[in-house]
């Protein structure tokens, strides 16, 4: 039997509702309606965040170079060592729909000036400029210093499902 998580979220209407869980002497659950998110997604991440978990989804909204296809695939991502970790398996998403379990076999630090043809053209499928231009705009929201901003290159592998002509 699975432990009740102390925060949990749900459907309501319109609208995602978080939920905070107390035991009862009965050894019942009582739920209290939290906070409530427009978006399920946020709903998710803040369960996440409050119950203590490692979120191990990675979500993509764009298959840049029909990568996410292959049996392995590169991400530049901002660097986060808690996050990458090499031997983890992650949650693919793109746009919402799940593409599978990867595993993290690899990850190398850099700068974003040290995106070179080689890197961009396997990850992104534009030229070294270009794609340091799509990492600006990814990240254009957030206060960035890209001289000291590390980024991480992560290679995963597909480790449930066989990728094939049907299945991509």
């Amino acid at each position: 039997m699975t432990k009740q998580p102390e925060y949990t979220y749900e459907r309501e209407s319109t609208v995602w509702c978080v939920v905070h869980w107390k035991k009862l002497d009965n050894n019942s659950y009582s739920g209290e309606k939290i906070a409530t998110y427009i978006l399920k997604d946020d709903a998710r991440k803040e369960v996440f965040r409050l119950n203590g978990w490692t979120d191990n989804r990675i979500e993509f909204s764009t298959n840049w170079n029909g990568k996410l296809h292959n049996n392995a695939f590169t991400s530049i991502r901002l660097w986060n060592e808690k996050k990458y970790v090499i031997g983890r398996d992650y949650d693919v998403w793109l746009s919402h729909i799940r593409k599978g379990f990867a595993r993290l076999v690899a990850v190398k630090r850099m700068k974003l000036h040290q995106i070179n043809e080689y890197i961009a053209r396997i990850d992104t499928g534009y030229s070294a400029d270009e794609c340091q231009n799509i990492i600006r705009t990814m990240y254009k929201n957030k206060r960035i210093d890209w001289n000291t901003q590390d980024l991480a290159l992560c290679l995963f592998v597909y480790v449930d499902e066989k990728k094939n002509l049907f299945n991509q």
